[in-house]
């Protein structure tokens, strides 16, 4: 008997190193191409890498890819190759990356996405970027469908995995018969609270360009049956900023996200009265940023600055000969000491020791470029993003209050360990890629991952890499 168990046990082993190695070969034919090289990539590389895909990482500074191919377990399925596609013949030099490929990743700006996709249905190559679907990008919908390809977007974070785990609860409610009335779904990327050690409360895991330019965006919100519109200039206005104590990080605030109200169509929920969108910040952030925008400091007009002190820079800018702090105080009406005035100080506006690059032509930019230096983690030094959707559903006479929460932090405590930014924005892409060349995902056209196709199992290896959202009802 026990040699029969034996003999058995060896000739399932055999069978499983023979599944396994077909699979293997069958996912090292597969070919990826990813546009971009950002500070998000590491943990998609890491995870297809680890899978067995070939991956081409087409790069404006190849540079860039040395410290992930240091942490991968297969480098030789890898391949850097140089690419800008600001260059003038940057689209005959993709359409040949693309027609190498099976599937692209896009992770450049969200300006060239169109034309990349436009190149992938050309080639019938599928298509997948983690940024918003443009109205561009959505008039391609049908000529995805005829090539038999899919354009999956918003496949990241914000968006992303707020699309998918208010999904999950919103078709949960709806297959039972409910109406979600009310919807607010806040998310922010911050320094976790043993990290939030400066005056600014805030440290950069992406773009200081695009943190600072998230000041002039306008928003618009549906609130108890009324469509709200706040333009730009009111965005971080007080009136327009609220608080919420999220346990355990304590109080935070958080601001409007741009326009909520077309997320009643996405998500399927036109019963709500309430539809509402926000991102997180610690307290203080929205009352600096508002100052901020109110001195015209995140202005894009060419400025000549570069070369200049800091200090000749920000006079410059301020329109003044005098001390800038002093024009501060009377512009946006604070005393002398005021806490806005100390954290422009901190981040080094007022400096003579600091010189403008001469590349530096904005003022937006001369803010980014002292944000860049002072807003950084150090070594060891955790981010986190906070995610919370809440709901208020109604079946009959009878109602409950739902929400859902992901709180991750980041690893780099750890070896190789990546920040929460990057993995939630890159490994959920990772996972759709995936899944789409391995033939479990079959969908054609534009897709968000808001059908319980993509999102289910999408959810479910997040939760396995560590990444959890908890639903509780109240």
């Amino acid at each position: 008997q026990s040699i029969k168990q034996f003999t058995r046990h060896r000739v399932q082993s055999s069978h499983l190193r023979c599944n396994c190695l077909v699979f293997m070969a069958q996912t090292a034919e597969k070919k990826i191409l990813l546009l971009g090289c950002g500070l998000v990539v590491p943990p998609l590389v890491q995870y297809l890498n680890k899978h067995g895909f070939l991956l081409t990482i087409a790069t404006r500074t190849p540079s860039k890819a040395d410290s992930i191919l240091a942490t991968l377990e297969r480098p030789e399925n890898v391949s850097v190759v140089k690419f800008d596609i600001e260059q003038k013949d940057a689209l005959a030099e993709l359409d040949g990356l693309t027609q190498k490929a099976d599937i692209v990743l896009s992770l450049l700006p969200y300006l060239f996405h169109v034309k990349a996709a436009e190149i992938a249905i050309k080639h019938k190559v599928h298509f997948c970027t983690a940024s918003y679907v443009s109205s561009e990008m959505e008039a391609l919908d049908q000529q995805a469908k005829d090539a038999g390809i899919i354009l999956l977007n918003e496949i990241g974070v914000d968006p992303g995995l707020d699309h998918m785990s208010a999904m999950k609860v919103i078709d949960a409610a709806h297959a039972k018969g409910g109406k979600v009335v009310s919807f607010t779904s806040l998310c922010g990327g911050l320094p976790a609270p043993a990290a939030n050690d400066n005056p600014w409360g805030y440290k950069l895991s992406w773009s200081p360009r695009g943190v600072l330019l998230a000041s002039k965006n306008s928003a618009k919100y549906l609130e108890h049956n009324k469509v709200v519109d706040v333009v730009g200039e009111d965005l971080f206005a007080a009136k327009n900023v609220r608080t919420e104590t999220v346990e355990p990080i304590g109080k935070l605030e958080w601001y409007l996200n741009r326009d909520s109200t077309s997320y009643q169509k996405i998500y399927s929920i036109p019963e709500s009265s309430t539809c509402i969108r926000g991102t997180y910040r610690y307290i203080g952030w929205c009352k600096l940023l508002k100052g901020i925008a109110d001195l015209d400091l995140t202005s894009l007009n060419p400025i000549e600055v570069g070369g200049l002190t800091i200090l000749e820079a920000a006079k410059k800018i301020l329109g003044t000969e005098s001390d800038p702090r002093t024009v501060i105080a009377k512009k946006l009406n604070i005393p002398l000491d005021d806490e806005i005035i100390h954290k422009l100080e901190w981040i080094g506006l007022f400096s003579t020791k600091i010189t403008v690059p001469k590349t530096v032509n904005t003022a937006l930019d001369v803010l980014g470029y002292l944000c860049a230096d002072k807003l950084v983690y150090t070594e060891n030094e955790k981010d986190m993003i906070l995610m919370k959707h809440t709901f208020e559903i109604e079946y009959g006479s009878k109602s409950e209050s739902i929400t859902s929460t992901m709180i991750d932090y980041g690893q780099q405590d750890l070896p190789n360990g990546n920040s929460s930014m990057a993995r939630t924005v890159s490994l959920p892409l990772a996972i759709a890629v995936r899944k789409i060349l391995i033939g479990e995902i079959n969908l054609t056209g534009i897709q968000r991952p808001v059908i319980p196709e993509l999102y289910n199992p999408i959810l479910e290896e997040m939760a396995e890499l560590g990444v959890k959202f908890v639903e509780e009802k109240h």
